[in-house]
């Protein structure tokens, strides 16, 4: 999951584009969303899309746990017990998150609560890749980040992309009544953005499952690996369905 945490944990979740009938404004590093009214009712929702800071660090740690963790498919498969398996995995991800500047939260602003996440990590080609054990805890969540590690056995993106840094699409959520308004690939969109200015020419994500993965190329991010999980471990991996594998998809910037 993160080459600078272990590659701390490469779990995503995306939702759809941003289309007809919503505008965006920029402001600083705020964005608002104003739903139009024809065909819509009158409490039409006011998002701001912000960057991350660390007032928001708390609220977004519990909206990730309570939205992201329940429709992961490892992590239901799994049955990772929230918040507890999680709690190193945050508070790393997090830290580096708030350092890096390129991680997202989406606002309603009439409620005054975040409802959206967006955690992006700058990894670094020469960062230390033996923190997992060392750091994490959980079994499960050791199993998990190192299962989604061997996407990366066979390719080297930082070689491919001819960089030393890369912008890691790490996790993304969107409360569920919330969903429908794009909210995720603008989210998404603000963070590689971002990443453009610090001068970070690709970023990465792993998909854990068909929806994330077929969101991500609608993105135009290519597939450049897969792990079919039966394979991987027949044992403990057999039965996700339509889940039945995690791919590593990345694009340039």
């Amino acid at each position: 999951m993160s080459r600078h945490l272990m590659n701390i944990a490469r779990l995503s979740n995306y939702r759809r584009y941003i289309h007809d009938g919503y505008r965006l404004f920029n402001k600083s590093h705020c964005r608002k969303f104003h739903q139009d009214i024809v065909n819509k009712r009158s409490s039409s929702p006011s998002i701001s899309l912000c960057l991350m800071k660390s007032d928001h660090r708390d609220e977004a740690s519990s909206v990730l746990n309570e939205s992201f963790f329940s429709d992961e498919p490892l992590s239901n498969f799994l049955s990772l017990h929230v918040p507890n398996d999680l709690t190193e995995f945050t508070k790393m991800s997090f830290d580096k998150a708030l350092q890096d500047k390129c991680s997202y939260v989406a606002i309603d602003n009439n409620q005054q609560k975040i409802i959206g996440v967006l955690i992006s990590l700058i990894e670094n080609v020469n960062d230390n890749t033996n923190i997992i054990d060392s750091q994490i805890k959980s079994e499960k969540m050791r199993y998990i980040l190192k299962l989604l590690e061997t996407l990366h056995n066979q390719i080297n993106l930082f070689q491919i992309f001819n960089t030393d840094r890369l912008l890691h699409v790490l996790m993304i959520t969107v409360n569920q009544q919330y969903r429908g308004l794009n909210l995720t690939r603008q989210l998404i969109n603000l963070s590689l953005e971002q990443a453009k200015i610090l001068g970070i020419k690709g970023a990465f994500a792993e998909a854990t499952g068909i929806y994330s993965t077929k969101a991500m190329l609608k993105m135009g991010f290519q597939k450049y690996d897969e792990v079919i999980y039966d394979k991987y471990d027949p044992k403990r991996l057999s039965g996700l369905g339509i889940h039945d594998r995690c791919a590593l998809l990345a694009k340039s910037l």
